[in-house]
């Protein structure tokens, strides 16, 4: 999927310039749209079922921003649909500019032991920051902090430095106190984020373990590309 990737250009697969590749009968071949496209749309999507080794990719980069910051707000799960729809708003009036929005249904960390689920189990709202003036990041995140549904969280971490290296590293360590770590996953799209993501909550808040959670990237409207 990659980092800030509805404001780069879409899926990370999309960078997917062109790649060295052995097929099944021993092949060593260059795909790109012009030379193989049917397999390099497969290359695109299919994952572990692609039927190639891939020995090499050339990809598509793009400039690091001079600053990465974030904010995170912590809310009861009850408010789950409301926190969409209210990443949503933001959306829609262009406060979301370089900002990749995440929602995160996941387990209290300072949730004392025993305490029930409906209590333990909090809705995140994170939107991550990437720009290249330190004082537009802050008052881009200063209008997301100062919008009303701000009060309804019960805990929040505002206009926090951060880095690429703790978005790949950071959220792949067990240590991390919402219980990240190496994980399996099941992924689905969906045009009716709203239906999805309260199915989810409703689900979610059973949970037995802390280790489960529920990561959803509210999209623009960015196109696919044709291939």
């Amino acid at each position: 999927v990659g980092l800030n990737w509805d404001n780069w250009g879409g899926l990370s697969a999309h960078s997917i310039l062109a790649a060295e590749v052995v097929t099944a009968e021993g092949k060593i071949k260059v795909i790109d749209d012009r030379n193989e496209p049917d397999l390099t749309w497969a290359l695109r999507g299919a994952g572990n079922g692609f039927p190639a080794i891939v020995t090499r990719f050339k990809v598509k980069t793009y400039p690091l921003p001079k600053y990465l910051k974030a904010s995170t707000f912590f809310f009861p799960i009850a408010e789950t649909p409301a926190a969409l729809a209210w990443v949503e708003s933001l959306s829609k009036s262009g406060k979301l500019s370089n900002c990749e929005p995440l929602i995160i249904l996941g387990h209290n960390p300072g949730a004392p032991p025993g305490t029930p689920n409906e209590q333990a189990k909090v809705c995140i709202v994170r939107f991550n920051l990437f720009v290249d003036n330190a004082a537009v990041a802050t008052a881009q995140l200063d209008a997301i902090g100062a919008d009303p549904f701000v009060a309804k969280a019960g805990f929040k971490i505002e206009k926090e430095d951060w880095t690429f290296e703790q978005s790949f590293y950071g959220t792949l360590d067990f240590r991390n106190p919402l219980n990240y770590g190496h994980f399996g996953v099941d992924s689905i799209w969906t045009s009716q984020p709203e239906k999805a993501l309260a199915v989810l909550a409703n689900e979610f808040v059973k949970a037995p373990t802390a280790a489960c959670h529920v990561v959803m990237s509210p999209l623009g409207k960015r196109p696919h590309p044709a291939n």
